[in-house]
């Protein structure tokens, strides 16, 4: 099901025209995965290279969309039994393609704003080749972003 995680991004983005090239840094945590019965996502990060394109090139505002290519890291953790004393952990990390769709505001100013949201579809699955916390096969992890950002 869905784990929602509180996280934070660094996105370091450089245009000309319409075209963007851009890198990400982004991660997500939860301090209360630990606690789950079953395996529950407990840390998410990557890094993405991004090529973009805004609608328009001078506006005020523009729409954007944005193809980009990176490594995901994931970290479950669950406990394998009612009665065990700490949680049982897996972590996988892979190549992950993404889209990125956005606005950007306030572009004449020296700060912008940017609402984006940005779906992850992995190649591969999560898997937990030293224990037995994920399913024998792994597990599909796709993610989506939903965030606001201010660029300077």
């Amino acid at each position: 099901g869905a784990a929602p995680l509180p996280g934070v991004g660094l996105d370091l983005f450089r245009g000309s025209g319409h075209w963007q090239v851009g890198l990400r840094l982004h991660g997500a945590g939860t301090l209360s995965a630990g606690g789950a019965r079953a395996a529950a996502l407990e840390v998410l990060a990557g890094a993405d290279g991004c090529l973009g394109y805004e609608l328009f090139e001078k506006d005020f505002w523009t729409p954007y969309a944005a193809g980009c290519a990176g490594v995901q890291y994931v970290g479950f953790a669950g406990k394998l039994h009612a009665d065990a004393a700490s949680p049982a952990r897996a972590h996988d990390a892979g190549f992950v393609p993404s889209v990125r769709l956005g606005l950007r505001f306030f572009r004449w100013h020296a700060f912008d704003l940017d609402v984006f949201v940005q779906g992850y579809a992995p190649l591969s699955n999560a898997l937990d080749v030293d224990g037995v916390l994920l399913p024998s096969g792994g597990l599909y992890m796709p993610a989506m972003q939903v965030g606001l950002a201010v660029g300077f």
